[in-house]
């Protein structure tokens, strides 16, 4: 999504622990991930540049 030459980045490997409950996440099903993925869609369909 980001189209700038003029940045650089580096992928590096991260490893997670997590305890054993099950609720690790503070993210509500539906409504934090439409919050999220919405600017990505928009991105995609509208060409904008993030």
């Amino acid at each position: 999504m980001l189209k700038q030459p003029e940045i650089k980045f580096l992928e590096i490997s991260v490893s997670m622990d997590y305890q054993d409950k099950k609720n690790y996440t503070k993210m509500r099903p539906f409504i934090d991930w439409f919050i999220m993925s919405k600017y990505w869609i928009k991105s995609f369909f509208f060409k904008n540049k993030l």
